[in-house]
């Protein structure tokens, strides 16, 4: 995969469901600034991945859907 650059889109609304705030950690390191990392949970989750072409053009996508909780694609 030289050359080409591997996206991934978590779509958020319907397609998570029974989100919460697992964790947040503040960071950073000195001269560059604050950050934070949050952790989410979620029961369902719905990703959507492309890869781009060394053009700069996109690949088609591939779409997964995931209930953790029923340990199932759905």
């Amino acid at each position: 995969m030289q050359g080409r650059r591997l996206f991934v889109k978590i779509r958020q609304g319907r397609a998570h469901t029974d989100v919460i705030v697992a964790n947040v950690s503040p960071g950073g390191a000195s001269g560059s600034g604050m950050t934070k990392t949050v952790a989410l949970s979620y029961s369902k989750i719905e990703t959507k991945v492309r890869e781009q072409n060394t053009d700069g053009s996109m690949c088609r996508e591939v779409e997964g859907n995931w209930d953790i909780k029923q340990n199932v694609a759905c």
